[in-house]
């Protein structure tokens, strides 16, 4: 942890001399939020394949999220999922986690690193932070751009259900699921300060355009706000 504070620091030491020189406008970033079935990580690759006919280098992080918030604690990814993304654990499974794991780690503490290595992404700028909260965990930074897709739950559900090749039952589930785990992790973020939706600067209809289409219209309004 000590390595990922210092990299930090020094991530907002350079942000701040860099504010200076853009007139307080900081490093820029987008973050996107989904509804299940809505494909963010296909929407991160149109959106940075538009930037880079610019000469313009973007990243998209998601997974590298939990593998550095891993990487820090010392402790398996798979343990990182399952804090962020179990709607039903409880303070019970959280003392049985303490008793029977050598390298016990917090969900409190899993959940601040992970804030901490998203707010990382984001002040190295030129960035795609998918999911992960990231709209609610980076709300205090400059220059961020703050994305919510959504569309129909039937649409939704066709889109899994293709996908990943599910029953419409099956679909259902996930979609029902998944969805209640990303609320959660937001109001856990939030901690009833704000209403979640006034988090979000654009919303998009996945069922009435497309991600291509998405991927333009962010491009464009990067450029109206002088992102790129």
């Amino acid at each position: 942890m000590d390595n990922l504070l210092i990299k930090t620091l020094l991530n907002a030491f350079e942000a701040e001399a860099d504010n200076k020189v853009d007139n307080g406008i900081g490093k820029p970033f987008i973050t996107i939020s989904r509804e299940f079935g809505c494909q963010a990580n296909l929407l991160s690759e149109y959106i940075i394949k538009e930037i880079s006919r610019k000469g313009i280098y973007w990243q998209m992080v998601n997974k590298e999220i939990l593998q550095e918030t891993a990487n820090e604690l010392k402790i398996h990814p798979e343990k990182i999922e399952s804090v962020v993304s179990d709607e039903n654990r409880n303070m019970l499974d959280e003392i049985f986690d303490a008793a029977s794991a050598k390298y016990y780690k917090s969900d409190r503490k899993i959940r601040q690193t992970i804030a901490t290595v998203v707010n990382s992404f984001a002040m190295q700028g030129n960035v795609i932070i998918v999911g992960r909260a990231g709209a609610a965990i980076t709300r205090g930074l400059p220059n961020g751009l703050h994305i919510k897709l959504t569309a129909p739950v039937t649409w939704r559900l066709d889109s899994v259900m293709s996908r990943h090749k599910l029953s419409r039952e099956d679909a259902f589930k996930h979609v029902a699921s998944t969805d209640h785990k990303r609320y959660k992790l937001y109001r856990d973020y939030m901690k009833g300060t704000q209403d979640i939706d006034g988090l979000f600067d654009v919303g998009f209809n996945c069922s009435k355009v497309t991600h291509r289409e998405i991927a333009r219209l962010v491009v464009t309004l990067m450029e109206e706000r002088k992102m790129i």
